[in-house]
């Protein structure tokens, strides 16, 4: 099995839990006292990072596999399939949602701020907390998948130019 999904997965179960456990901090501490509240900024600064980390590791990963099929590419005979043209495909498929959950991994801790300065915004703050984390669950298959097929892409124009290089052709 290819590394990258599981290092992919590994990053979003930390992130799940960094946000998880940023939105009980942010449920719990009106009655648990401000010390809570100061866990929760923490908390949540944590979990951005985390969740831009991991959002951007999917979106890197298959531009830079983009990248070395299209050096790659042109050193076998693809039988016509064009596999740089199926990762770009790829690519504009899979890049809308990690940046999405990433810039709302942005927006949710600065609404945060807002609302502690007595701007009305905590509410809009807790939903969008909520609603991050709850898209961080539904994208993470989708990415895991995305991953699997950019790397399959890979794998087989790999196997094609091992082939050739096995065969003693040169280019």
């Amino acid at each position: 099995m290819p590394v990258m999904p599981v290092v992919f997965l590994f990053l979003a179960l930390v992130d799940a839990l960094a946000l998880g456990a940023t939105l009980w901090l942010g449920l719990a501490w009106e009655t648990q006292g401000p010390r809570l509240l100061q866990l929760h900024m923490l908390a949540g600064l944590v979990a951005s990072v985390v969740t831009v980390l991991t959002h951007s590791t999917v979106i890197f990963h298959v531009v830079g596999l983009g990248r070395s099929i299209k050096e790659a590419q042109p050193l076998v005979d693809t039988g016509g399939r064009d596999y740089y043209l199926e990762n770009r495909k790829l690519a504009a498929k899979s890049h809308p949602l990690p940046v999405l959950v990433c810039l709302l991994a942005v927006v949710t801790p600065i609404l945060g701020q807002a609302a502690n300065l007595q701007v009305p915004a905590g509410r809009a703050h807790f939903v969008l907390g909520a609603v991050l984390l709850g898209l961080h669950v539904l994208v993470t298959p989708i990415e895991v998948r995305n991953i699997v097929r950019a790397d399959r892409i890979a794998r087989e124009l790999e196997a094609l130019l091992e082939a050739k290089l096995g065969a003693g052709e040169t280019r």
